[in-house]
C-alpha cells in the first residue's frame, strides 16, 4: 500500500512561501542595515563591502546581483555620489570575490580575512580616486585608509553575525 503525504492546506502553503520570501530577502536586508550603519560616520563607508564579500564568498546564489544594484544605487542617492558609483565598486567586489572564492572558503578564517583586506583595498582606492577627481583637488589619503581599517577590523564581527543570518537560511 503507497502512502501519500497529506496535502497542505492553502495556509499551510502560503506560510511556507512567506517564509521562503522573507529568507530570500534577508542577504538584502543585511546589505541595507550595512549601507545604513555607513551613514553614521565616515569611517564606516565600506562597511557594506563586508556584507557583500560575505555572501559572495559562503552564499552566493542568495545575494543577487539586482540586490546589489538596488542597494548600491539606494545608497548612492543617500550620499550623493554620483549613480550607480556605489554599484559599480560592490559589483566588482562581489565579481572578484566570487571569482576566488575557492580559495577563500577552504582556508582558514585568517586567509579569508587577508583576502577581504586585499579585495577591499581596490575600492577604497579607487573611491579616493574619483573623489579627488571629482572635487579636483588632491585629498589626504587618510579618510579612505581610515574608511578600509574599519572594515578590516570589523571583518569579524560583522562574519559572526552574518553566519548567525546565514544559518537562518535554506541550504542551497
Amino acid at each position: 500500500m503507497i502512502v501519500q503525504p497529506p496535502i497542505p492546506n492553502p495556509l499551510q502553503r502560503w506560510w511556507r512561501d512567506f517564509q521562503e520570501f522573507l529568507q530570500g530577502l534577508l542577504p538584502l536586508l543585511t546589505l541595507l542595515l550595512a549601507l545604513g550603519l555607513s551613514l553614521v560616520h565616515p569611517w564606516l563607508s565600506q562597511l557594506g563591502m563586508v556584507v557583500v564579500f560575505y555572501w559572495a564568498v559562503y552564499r552566493p546564489d542568495v545575494l543577487r546581483l539586482s540586490m546589489i544594484i538596488a542597494s548600491g544605487l539606494l545608497a548612492d542617492m543617500v550620499r550623493g555620489t554620483p549613480l550607480g558609483w556605489q554599484t559599480l565598486l560592490m559589483l566588482i567586489a562581489y565579481l572578484v570575490a566570487v571569482r576566488q572564492r575557492h580559495l577563500l572558503t577552504s582556508k582558514s578564517f585568517w586567509q579569508f580575512w587577508i583576502g577581504f583586506a586585499a579585495i577591499s583595498a581596490l575600492p577604497a582606492a579607487t573611491n579616493w580616486l574619483f573623489a579627488c577627481l571629482w572635487l579636483t583637488q588632491w585629498l589626504s589619503t587618510s579618510g579612505a585608509f581610515y574608511s578600509w581599517a574599519t572594515a578590516v577590523c570589523l571583518l569579524p564581527l560583522g562574519s559572526y553575525l552574518l553566519t548567525w543570518v546565514h544559518r537562518c537560511l535554506p541550504h542551497a
